[in-house]
């Protein structure tokens, strides 16, 4: 082969007489089945197993419904009526018809009040805190709805019911419903420091 001295004629030999170079392309399958294979590896090595989370939630539920205070009948009754989760229930029968009566919740309460607030005669107050009470605190005539009974749900129309019935009747249910609330906040509520005491222990219990 003649010998070209000038740059260009070298370059043009050295283009005839190519070295061989060998490229190695990567096969992207491999690589991915290898990432594949690496992060299982490390989920394995660093995730806790799910049926092993799963069996320490339900442990941890059970040991948390276990730990709940346990209440006797007396001290759950008595908690519930002074914190007003519990009302006053009693069937009460006057002349074969029965009155389901409930103790009035505070909203019940407020509504007296305020209608109350507005008598001026004390004649009349004494007729009209029973009708407005009663009317909130009999909720079933026989085992059935007051309005179904009635045909109304309007608190008006049990009251104007209420006026039209027999005024032994009325203050038959009366009595016995001031009976039923009295006789709970006499068996309920903190007297002195040791039924204070008493009740914070069963609440801490």
């Amino acid at each position: 082969m003649p010998s070209i001295n000038s740059p260009l004629g070298r370059l043009q030999a050295a283009q005839q007489n190519p070295q061989k170079r060998v490229l190695t392309v990567p096969n992207e399958e491999d690589n991915l089945e290898n990432n594949v294979i690496s992060n299982q590896e490390d989920n394995n090595n660093f995730m806790p197993n799910e049926e092993i989370q799963h069996d320490d939630y339900l442990n941890q539920r059970k040991t948390i419904v276990n730990k709940k205070p346990q209440f006797s009948a007396i001290a759950k009754e008595r908690i519930e009526f002074l914190t007003g989760l519990g009302r006053c229930k009693e069937v009460i029968d006057f002349e074969g018809t029965n009155f389901s009566i409930r103790s009035l919740n505070d909203q019940e309460t407020t509504d007296v009040a305020l209608v109350l607030n507005k008598v001026t005669s004390k004649a009349e107050f004494v007729y009209e805190i029973r009708r407005q009470t009663l009317a909130r605190a009999i909720y079933q005539i026989d085992g059935q709805p007051v309005y179904l009974v009635i045909g109304s749900a309007d608190i008006e129309d049990f009251i104007s019911v209420l006026k039209e019935m027999d005024d032994l009747c009325i203050d038959h249910l009366w009595n016995k419903y001031s009976y039923m609330v009295q006789s709970k906040k006499d068996k309920f509520s903190i007297k002195d420091n040791i039924d204070a005491k008493e009740v914070s222990a069963q609440i801490k219990k």
